[in-house]
């Protein structure tokens, strides 16, 4: 404040106190010495303000599903608060993994920030879903206890794209959280056999061109996926104990 002690420490820590606030795009604290005394010169430039945001391109996944995830996932970038271009960018990452996980791996997602006025911006999310990725292939690393057609058939919702799975668009393409669900049944498959410590790696994904002599858009991409597994040694039953117990579930002893 006027009339106390000038303090370089102190100035700077409220430098900081006000950069953090997060409404400003630039700021600056000049010093002007006198006879007087000093004379500080805070000099701001104010963010603009979001507007409105767009999002266009979309037609597989809706703009309310976009809105409901960003808002899930604490990304979403709201009309009415400052512009931050890493908010922005943060956003446009999350809007490219939810097309990933619902199976359009191919997807591109890219934003604009357009001039409604000298303080207000729009916010455009420019978006191309491209194709679903069907799964051309699943192979297995480091399996010796079972074969790749039984581990395969463990698997219900990651399947093959074969001529008779046509209408199985969910499980013949690459969905994550479907794929979540079957790395708990495989890893069911071979806790039944005693393989209480077997570990199902992170897929190894190989995204190819089907048909890369056809023109751009007529271009179909596949999938390999190959799943590394760590089986572990077999465990067996060695003895098996009754107690009686109170009823808290404790021995007597």
């Amino acid at each position: 404040k006027v009339g106390e002690p000038y303090d370089p420490d102190r100035i700077r820590s409220n430098f900081q106190s006000l950069w953090d606030v997060g409404l400003l795009e630039n700021l600056s604290i000049e010093m002007e010495r006198a006879p007087e005394g000093v004379t500080l010169i805070v000099t701001v430039e104010e963010r603009p303000t979001i507007k409105d945001i767009e999002y266009t391109g979309n037609k597989k996944v809706s703009t309310t599903q976009i809105k409901d995830k960003l808002k899930e996932l604490k990304a979403e970038v709201k009309a009415g608060q400052p512009l931050s271009v890493r908010d922005v960018a943060k956003a446009r990452s999350a809007i490219a993994d939810i097309y990933t996980e619902n199976g359009y791996r191919s997807a591109t997602i890219e934003y604009r920030i357009d001039d409604i006025s000298k303080t207000e911006k729009k916010v455009v999310f420019v978006i191309d879903e491209g194709d679903k990725i069907k799964i051309a292939a699943i192979h297995f690393q480091g399996n010796h206890v079972f074969g790749e057609n039984r581990i395969r058939n463990a698997m219900k919702k990651t399947k093959v794209n074969t001529w008779y799975r046509t209408l199985s668009e969910t499980s013949t393409t690459y969905n994550q959280a479907n794929y979540d669900a079957d790395v708990e049944s495989l890893k069911g498959l071979y806790h039944a056999h005693g393989y209480k410590d077997v570990v199902v790696k992170d897929p190894i994904l190989d995204v190819f061109v089907k048909n890369p002599q056809a023109k751009p858009k007529k271009q179909k991409k596949r999938i390999r996926i190959t799943i590394p597994l760590v089986e572990g040694d077999q465990f067996f039953i060695n003895e098996i104990h009754i107690v009686r117990v109170n009823q808290n579930g404790q021995t007597p002893e």
